[in-house]
C-alpha cells in the first residue's frame, strides 16, 4: 500500500534520461540537478546533499542509479534524552513514476531502545521482541549511516559519549578489519568498564576519547577509572576542572 511520501521526508538521486547528468528527487517535490558527477563524487553527493527547498531541507536521499526501485533504511527518533534513545527502523520501498516524482511503500519496521544508565538495549521486529545478538544488530543497522544516525539520537550531554563509543570502541579487535560500527561500540560499552567517561560526558566535557586509558593526548596515567566525579577521576584540583573542561 503507498502512504503519503511526505511523511517519511525521503528522496532519491538517479541519472537524467538519455544524460550524463544526475538529479535528486525530494518528496516534497523539489528537483535539483547536480551535474555529471563521477562514481566517487556520487558516493559523497549521496551522503551530503541536501533539498534546495528552505521548507524542507531532507537529507535523507538514496541511489537509484543502477536500478527504478530500491530499499532504503528510513531511521525515526521516537525519543532522546540524556538516558539514553528509542529509534524506529522503517525499510521503504523507494521508486518513482513516469515524471520522476517519488513514491514510497513501508515494509519492515524495527524499534531499537538504548538504555545509557543502565546499560540496556532492546530490538524488536514486527512487534516481535528479538535477542540482542551480533547478527540481529547488524540486520538493524544495516545501510545505516553511523556518523548521521549519532547526530540523530544525540543530545548535548550524550553526544561526547557516542562520538567516543564510536571513535573508539566500534573496530573489532579480532581482525584486521577497520570498518567501524556503533553497535559494536555500544556492546563494548556496555561491558566494560566505562563509568568514569559517562560521568566526564554528563559533567559537560567534550572530546572525551582524550581521557581514554592511555590511548588519548592528556596525560591519562593519572586518570582514576574508579572516580565518582571529575575532580577523583583527573586526579587534579576542583579549580582546575573548568580549564580543562
Amino acid at each position: 500500500m503507498l502512504v503519503e511520501v511526505k511523511k517519511y521526508n525521503i528522496g532519491f538521486i538517479k541519472r537524467r534520461p538519455n544524460k550524463q547528468e544526475y538529479m535528486a528527487s525530494c518528496g516534497c517535490g523539489t528537483i535539483t540537478f547536480l551535474g555529471s558527477l563521477g562514481w566517487r563524487e556520487l558516493e559523497r553527493v549521496q551522503v551530503s546533499v541536501t533539498c534546495k527547498n528552505p521548507d524542507c531541507k531532507n537529507e535523507n536521499f538514496m541511489n537509484l542509479t543502477k536500478s527504478n526501485r530500491g530499499i532504503y533504511p528510513y531511521i525515526e527518533v521516537i525519543e532522546k534524552s540524556r538516558k539514553g534513545f528509542k529509534v524506529k527502523r522503517i525499510n521503504l520501498s523507494v521508486f518513482h513514476d513516469d515524471d520522476f516524482n517519488v513514491a514510497v511503500k513501508p515494509n519492515m519496521t524495527q524499534e531499537l531502545s538504548y538504555d545509557l544508565l543502565d546499560r540496556k538495549m532492546s530490538l524488536n521486529k514486527n512487534g516481535s521482541d528479538l535477542r540482542i545478538s551480533e547478527s540481529n544488530l547488524t540486520s538493524f543497522f544495516k545501510s545505516v549511516d553511523d556518523e548521521k544516525f549519532i547526530r540523530m539520537v544525540s543530545t548535548v550531554e550524550t553526544k561526547p559519549l557516542y562520538d567516543f563509543i564510536y571513535w573508539k570502541l566500534s573496530t573489532n579487535r579480532y581482525s584486521y578489519s577497520l570498518s567501524r560500527k556503533f553497535w559494536r561500540g555500544m556492546l563494548e560499552f556496555n561491558t566494560g568498564k566505562y563509568d568514569y567517561m559517562q560521568i566526564l560526558a554528563s559533567a559537560g566535557f567534550p572530546n572525551i576519547e582524550r581521557f581514554y586509558e592511555r590511548h588519548g593526548y592528556y596525560d591519562s596515567s593519572i586518570i582514576n577509572v574508579d572516580g565518582k566525579n571529575p575532580k577523583e577521576i583527573l586526579g587534579v584540583p576542583k579549580f582546575i576542572i573548568k580549564y580543562i573542561r
